[in-house]
């Protein structure tokens, strides 16, 4: 699976449009369905005014002038803080929770149905519901998607369950100050993970992925990337390999982004205690918010870098910031938004040009040319590492490299995902 890094945000419900390929809602039972004809889908997306009560059944299929659409997505809000409703039977062909769809609905205490596993759970789905309250303690999995953990937990390394194929954004919210590990372990079987899912962890030092994953890996310093990530810019997507999380006690004065990275996620340079963050060259987009509230003490970005989004909001913490592209990068007006206490560096021809823009001098503490700043270069990864182990898409070991996708684990903890073509 393949995470969307979209300026609405991760955070964002999947967006319903209508267009030539609907061709028209349907009501069942007071429920809204939108028909997508050319997929002979429905998506359940709201409610009429009646008032639903009790047991609920989402049928697996609806019909219109005899044709069947298979239910597949529930989305928006139609049954939120619904406290009436006490059971829900979901769709067998369900793909997709999009939104907080059961939400608030306290009285709510079995769901039942649906299929072995989901494509997608958004966060707070069920949150508040007695069903997810009286579940017990330790991870709560539904669908093959850690949605909480209920309890204490003070073990060295907390290891997701192995199977689990997502873990849905803030899940460990409500009870983070009660989890206390050092160590978080994701298994191969994952394929949904995000920043937000480690920050409530704040005692935890290093992030460590199985090495047959094929979707994550962990660097040396324990964070977590991304292989293939895709980027919304100007209309269509790019994809790369990107930096999606740190540990917030991560144990590193020098941080350096592995090489090969192309793009830094929300949220994901959120960390406080290093002293300098290096971004290597090849990376070209910050996202929004990449260091907001927790940022290093100096960070350095790469000539690479042609979208800056607001990737430096509220940088409270940073002294410096380098951006060394020869011409100024695409930036958003809130880019360096509560950040008084930074100086910022850029190349001496375009010193003038940066201050004549608003977004920088009205934000800033300073701005200097490039060759005036002193700060740690060395952005490279150890030359030393050597393979260990070579693994294909399907996660199974392999003895060489082969044709086509090979996941190799170098002896420095880290993994880079390698194309044979012989």
């Amino acid at each position: 699976m393949k995470r969307k890094l979209l300026y609405c945000g991760i955070f964002a419900a999947v967006m319903l449009f209508h267009g030539t390929s609907f061709a028209k809602d349907v009501i069942v039972d007071g429920l809204v369905y939108q028909l997508n004809d050319k997929e002979g889908t429905a998506s359940l997306y709201t409610k009429t005014d009646v008032v639903i009560t009790g047991d609920v059944v989402i049928p697996d299929v609806v019909t219109d002038n005899g044709k069947a659409y298979t239910v597949t997505v529930i989305t928006g809000t139609p049954f939120k803080a619904n406290t009436k409703i006490t059971s829900v039977q979901l769709p067998s062909g369900l793909k997709k929770l999009v939104g907080r769809t059961f939400e608030g609905c306290t009285n709510l205490e079995k769901v039942t149905g649906g299929p072995e596993s989901l494509d997608q759970i958004d966060a707070y789905t069920f949150d508040d519901t007695k069903w997810l309250n009286d579940q017990p303690d330790g991870f709560v999995v539904f669908k093959k998607w850690v949605l909480a953990y209920h309890g204490s937990y003070n073990g060295e390394t907390f290891a997701i369950p192995n199977g689990v194929i997502g873990v849905v954004d803030n899940s460990f919210q409500a009870n983070g100050s009660s989890i206390k590990p050092k160590k978080l372990f994701i298994p191969a079987s994952v394929k949904s993970y995000s920043y937000m899912d480690v920050k409530y962890l704040r005692t935890l030092e290093r992030i460590e992925v199985d090495v047959a994953n094929v979707t994550y890996f962990n660097d040396a310093a324990g964070a977590l990337y991304a292989y293939d990530y895709e980027y919304l810019r100007d209309g269509s997507y790019v994809t790369g390999q990107a930096l999606i999380a740190m540990p917030p006690m991560i144990k590193a004065d020098i941080f350096n982004v592995h090489s090969g990275t192309k793009f830094l996620a929300s949220y994901s340079g959120s960390v406080t205690g290093i002293e300098q963050f290096n971004v290597p060259e090849g990376v070209e987009v910050l996202s929004m918010n990449v260091f907001r509230d927790a940022s290093p003490k100096n960070i350095d970005l790469p000539s690479t870098i042609v979208d800056l989004d607001f990737g430096l909001y509220s940088t409270g913490n940073t002294d410096k910031v380098v951006i060394r592209a020869t011409t100024m990068p695409k930036y958003d007006r809130l880019l360096f938004k509560n950040s008084w206490n930074t100086t910022l560096y850029v190349p001496d021809a375009l010193v003038d040009a940066y201050k004549a823009v608003s977004t920088f001098t009205e934000n800033l503490k300073n701005i200097l040319p490039l060759s005036q700043y002193e700060g740690v270069d060395d952005v490279t990864v150890s030359s030393d590492a050597t393979v260990i182990a070579i693994y294909g898409a399907d996660g199974a070991e392999r003895n060489c490299l082969q044709p086509g996708i090979n996941i190799v684990r170098y002896s420095d903890g880290t993994a880079r995902k390698v194309f044979h073509r012989d």
